[in-house]
């Protein structure tokens, strides 16, 4: 139990509170780095005088920072002792906030399959023994979560759709925009345009202009986004493309390495669909770096997005329309077309990159127990098989 009469206490509690205001500032100018700096600090003056409470929050706080600068493994390493920790009641909303963060980790490392259930099934039992119903919000947000890396998109809507109608605002909970954001993103995964329409109207008008310049400026991002990948689905790939351009411009203003590849891989993806091949092949230098991001979801989506550029390619020097590879399958290929040397080495290098990529799918699918990234892969494959068969020697 902690004294909070003593002096040493009283001054410990107040550097915590000035070094959480520090931190909260940085976050607001995009200063990823010096919030976790100042959020590390606070941790441990707060594991110095043993307030558990504090440690909680702290810990969740500080790895969720280490999280966005793309140190997944150091995150998880902070993260991992609360699964063997009991709290006790009065501290049962931040040992759950740091849990679902745990599981957040987790899940874009990733883990197995099986330590993934123990967490989940750790954060449902948590919610039952402290009789806190409205924290299932969290609970159905991470299963989202799970779903949509298994490529179980229906599944992924239908808790997110639960988790969004049971929520209350408050502490340990997410904000609003987070869950709004997520029925956007489970529609576009589902390829439906009307609901994902629909949900991403509801997150932006739920938006106002924060004090935060790091929230207006995030905000303004997932939108471009979001718009860009609405434009593709609707086939309007010229709208996607002005989108595209507002996303990779908007992630200037943040060191969060996971928003920065995002935007690039939807600027790159809407070039791609409007056949602009060398501006996409521009864009691409800011992702290389990523092919070796600890996400494995990224690693797998930048080197899909590699052989996706190869096969446009490929597909330019055919004269073919260009197609959204991501979206869409509607290949149309002529029945002849001359040999170039060109072409076939963009045809080579599309199978070569597609078959990297298939390992590390195979590897997240084996995690997750699913396979839906493998035939994924094997789909482009069949796509570069197919423009191969038509080149007349």
């Amino acid at each position: 139990m902690v004294d909070k009469s003593d002096p040493i206490v009283q001054a410990a509690y107040q550097q915590m509170r000035q070094l959480h205001d520090a931190a909260a500032l940085a976050n607001s100018n995009s200063e990823v780095q010096r919030s976790a700096d100042f959020l590390y600090q606070a941790l441990k003056i707060a594991e110095s005088i043993n307030d558990e409470r504090w440690t909680y929050y702290y810990r969740a706080f500080h790895a969720a920072k280490i999280n966005q600068l793309g140190r997944l493994k150091e995150s998880l390493t902070l993260l991992s002792p609360i699964l063997q920790q009991t709290p006790s009641r009065e501290n049962a909303d931040v040992f759950c906030g740091a849990l679902s963060s745990y599981i957040g980790v987790a899940l874009d490392l990733p883990v197995k399959l099986s330590t993934l259930s123990k967490a989940l099934l750790q954060t449902e039992q948590l919610i039952q023994d402290f009789g806190r119903p409205e924290w299932r919000a969290i609970y159905l947000f991470r299963l989202s979560d799970l779903y949509l890396a298994q490529g179980l998109f229906k599944e992924a809507y239908a808790a997110a759709q639960e988790s969004w109608a049971i929520y209350k605002e408050g502490y340990p909970q997410y904000l609003p925009g987070v869950h709004l954001h997520r029925l956007v993103t489970c529609c576009l995964a589902n390829r439906d345009l009307d609901r994902a329409e629909k949900a991403l109207e509801n997150y932006e008008n739920h938006q106002t202009i924060s004090k935060s310049n790091h929230h207006n400026k995030m905000v303004t991002l997932e939108v471009a986004c979001r718009r860009s990948e609405l434009a593709r689905l609707r086939k309007d790939p010229e709208l996607a493309v002005d989108w595209g351009r507002k996303a990779v411009l908007s992630s200037n203003f943040t060191d969060d390495a996971e928003d920065i590849q995002a935007a690039y891989q939807i600027g790159i993806r809407a070039e791609l669909a409007a056949g602009y091949i060398e501006r996409a092949w521009e864009l691409w230098l800011k992702l290389v770096p990523f092919r070796h991001a600890e996400e494995g979801y990224i690693r797998y989506s930048i080197r899909l997005l590699w052989g996706d550029l190869h096969l446009g390619t490929a597909r330019s020097l055919a004269a073919m329309p260009p197609v959204d590879d991501h979206f869409f399958t509607d290949d149309s290929i002529p029945e002849k077309l001359p040999y170039q040397s060109a072409l076939d080495q963009s045809l080579s290098k599309a199978r070569r990159a597609y078959g990297a990529v298939l390992r590390v799918g195979a590897w997240l699918d084996k995690q997750y127990e699913c396979s839906w990234r493998q035939q994924e892969v094997r789909n482009r494959l069949n796509r570069v098989e197919s423009i191969y068969q038509a080149i007349s020697l």
